[in-house]
């Protein structure tokens, strides 16, 4: 008699130790897949970061030549009117004085 209740308290122990184990072993199984969903998205994530790098290097490359030709015209281009543009620097600022003294003069007259 009591060897069958020991039987009964034992296969009831080891039906509950077994449902506890179930149940963790299904816990681990999420707890698994949650982490390998979250390395997939940082995975996604630092490939797209490396994309926006890459892209951003390539912009400034392509800025930084675009500003390097645009310097290279703009010093030609002062260069060039340097050369021309010493007699018409005089001519402007003829004009300016001569535009000065006619609103002088108007100033001056009653």
């Amino acid at each position: 008699d009591n060897l069958k209740k020991e039987h009964v308290v034992f296969a009831q122990l080891q039906n509950r130790l077994e449902r506890d184990m179930g149940e963790r072993k299904r816990q681990m199984a999420e707890i698994i897949e949650r982490t390998n969903l979250a390395y997939e998205t940082r995975d996604d994530a630092q490939r797209g970061i490396a994309t926006i790098v890459e892209t951003d290097a390539k912009e400034i490359e392509g800025f930084d030549a675009e500003m390097n030709r645009l310097d290279q015209a703009l010093e030609e281009s002062m260069l060039t009117d340097r050369a021309e543009g010493n007699d018409a620097l005089r001519t402007i600022d003829a004009e300016e004085d001569c535009d000065d003294r006619i609103t002088y003069e108007k100033a001056q007259k009653p």
